[in-house]
């Protein structure tokens, strides 16, 4: 798993990043991440965790830090950005001028927050103790009563920074260790990765929380999981696309089937697809066409589909500036050209809806 791409493979996803990530738009939709924490660690939790993310814990040796700076993930973003040596201080820089590693910070400092102050609460009550044992006494064997003990005094002990390394990397893909054995054994092969290791993540959460309780007999319990698992994930993204167009000067509509509309777009992104490319190729043959014409039509909608949904890449088109690192998003999206692509798109599916009626 820590191996190294090839350097023209390394070059290529890296190049991906800075185009996709490092912009504000997509930092802002870094903010999705909260209710997830919220899910994953209760929302009372999660409120109080955003209120003193930034404040720093003292550890066993008197060093005061902040929770991310305590395991190293202040320069780490996810698993997915280990090892990839080509351009990554250029990767580093747009991050961070696009304040997408703010962004990142912020979402892992509550969800750490959030876990300590659940963890804290659980450690004080015969019933919360019981929650605790229930996942964690087989991992912490003889020192789990020493844990719980940690817990109830605020003592950040090696033992309660594994228990919140363990809370945070249930829900992102921090270490190699949550990543696909295909990812580790093929270091070229991590090209087909780029952009999904989040996703795969989260299908993960629910193949966990899910399905395999239901395998178990645990059926009202993996129903609640599954509920609550497409809800609060696809409406905390949908909720940060009303942000992006907020904060960009798209004047966002609450109507019902416009809500709607982006909610299906979350649920396609869910499972790792794009949805205007998957409806936009879906339709392969144009009935007016030749035969060749329509077989090329085809394989080059298919080709296409397959290349963006597996790479995230742009393939050459008159938007390209839009994924200049730092700028080219705002730039778009404040143009006319990108105001005016914009109020297209929203013609062309208000015309679609009365078609359909």
């Amino acid at each position: 798993g820590e191996q190294s791409a090839n350097q023209i493979i390394q070059a290529f996803r890296n190049a991906i990043y800075m185009m996709k990530l490092g912009n504000p738009v997509a930092a802002l939709t870094q903010l999705g991440d909260i209710p997830i924490a919220g899910r994953a660690q209760g929302f009372r939790h999660i409120i109080g965790g955003m209120f003193n993310s930034a404040r720093k814990i003292t550890d066993s040796a008197g060093k005061k830090e902040g929770l991310m700076e305590s395991f190293g993930l202040d320069q780490v973003l996810a698993s997915e950005f280990i090892n990839e040596k080509v351009m990554s201080k250029w990767v580093h820089k747009a991050f961070t001028a696009g304040g997408f590693r703010s962004s990142d910070k912020f979402g892992k400092n509550v969800l750490l927050k959030g876990a300590l102050n659940k963890g804290q609460a659980w450690s004080k009550t015969p019933k919360g103790k019981a929650k605790l044992a229930t996942k964690y006494k087989e991992a912490f064997g003889a020192d789990f009563d020493n844990f719980v003990d940690d817990l109830a005094t605020s003592k950040m002990s090696e033992n309660v920074k594994l228990y919140l390394w363990s809370e945070l990397a249930d829900v992102q893909p921090i270490s190699l260790s949550e990543m696909p054995k295909k990812y580790l054994d093929a270091p070229n092969g991590r090209l087909f990765y780029t952009l999904k290791t989040f996703g795969l993540k989260q299908l993960d959460v629910f193949r966990r929380e899910a399905i395999q309780e239901w395998k178990k007999g645990n059926k009202v319990k993996a129903a609640k999981h599954a509920v609550t698992w497409a809800g609060i994930l696809g409406m905390g993204q949908v909720g940060t696309t009303y942000l992006k167009d907020a904060a960009t000067g798209r004047e966002p509509t609450l109507d019902p089937e416009e809500f709607s509309d982006r909610v299906v777009t979350e649920y396609y992104r869910l499972f790792l697809l794009n949805r205007y490319n998957v409806e936009k190729s879906l339709p392969l043959i144009d009935s007016e066409k030749s035969t060749v014409e329509k077989v090329g039509q085809g394989i080059k909608n298919l080709g296409q589909l397959i290349f963006q949904t597996l790479f995230e890449f742009p393939l050459p088109s008159a938007d390209l500036e839009r994924n200049i690192p730092v700028v080219g998003e705002l730039f778009y999206r404040f143009s006319e050209k990108g105001k005016d692509k914009y109020d297209k798109q929203q013609r062309e599916k208000e015309l679609k809806r009365l078609r359909q009626q």
